[in-house]
């Protein structure tokens, strides 16, 4: 598990109740395998996380980012 000060702050539970009622879209590959999570922007949970979950990703390859329209 991360060991960063702000996920310890955040807490495992609470991060996932945050990131599985947030708004946005996954993208997956032809073999399912998720490749990109889009986010809104409008949702200002997300800002707050947003960098942390795409450095969780990062090693998996998915990409996060922030729909700004």
């Amino acid at each position: 598990m991360n060991d960063t000060p702000a996920f310890k702050r955040v807490g495992f539970f609470r991060l996932m109740q945050d990131v599985l009622t947030t708004t946005g879209q996954l993208y997956c590959d032809r073999q399912g395998k998720l490749i990109l999570i889009q986010l809104k922007v409008a949702d200002t949970l997300v800002r707050s996380w947003v960098d942390g979950l795409a450095a969780l990703l990062e090693l998996g390859h998915v990409v996060v980012y922030l729909d700004k329209t």
